[in-house]
């Protein structure tokens, strides 16, 4: 499964149409036809992918003037970011929270300029008996009701057992996760 067919998928699991304009943004270096389109557009663009294919919004700016800034007016306009330390600034971190539920335990913590996620758990005797910590690369959400975090692995997209809800300005079970362990395994499909 490409990554690109996951992004897509995510951002209408997510937060239903956020429009051609963005997904192609977001996955401009995926896509073979993107990648002809953006022949020219700037090289600091693509510098700032990483690798990931994602290169921003502003690399279809130069082309696509009016829609890049009257698209970055709506709040839709924000709705697949990368983790990067402008993105984190927006959120409560460091932070914690249990599932009572699940009986699992999570940290949401900065370091270095990257957002990481770590879900333990914890035995009757006190001790850790797992960790799991995940580096976030991305954020999706407009951030009017909040954000939800993807993991990248092996080229495959998997939501986050936590996101950042916006209004309570906490963290909280993602979608789904309230009364299942998922853990980081949970993949954003295609189909």
């Amino acid at each position: 499964m490409r990554l690109a067919q996951q992004a897509r998928k995510a951002i209408a699991g997510l937060g239903g149409i956020v429009g051609i304009c963005a997904l192609g943004m977001a996955v401009l270096g995926q896509n073979p036809a993107a990648k002809e389109h953006s022949r020219g557009v700037s090289t600091a663009a693509d510098r700032r992918s990483g690798g990931s294919g994602y290169v921003g919004s502003d690399a279809c700016s130069s082309c696509h003037g009016r829609i890049y800034r009257e698209y970055k007016k709506t709040a839709m306009g924000h709705s697949i970011v990368s983790a990067d330390p402008d993105a984190i600034s927006r959120l409560t971190v460091p932070a914690h929270f249990t599932n009572g539920t699940t009986n699992r335990h999570f940290d949401i913590f900065a370091q270095d300029g990257k957002l990481y996620e770590s879900e333990y758990a914890i035995g009757t005797d006190g001790k850790e008996i797992f960790r799991d910590t995940r580096g976030i690369q991305w954020l999706i959400g407009a951030g009017v009701n909040g954000y939800g975090p993807v993991v990248e692995q092996d080229h495959y997209l998997f939501q986050a057992p936590l996101s950042y809800y916006t209004k309570p300005q906490s963290w909280g079970p993602s979608p789904g996760y309230e009364s299942l362990d998922l853990g980081f395994n949970r993949p954003i499909l295609t189909e």
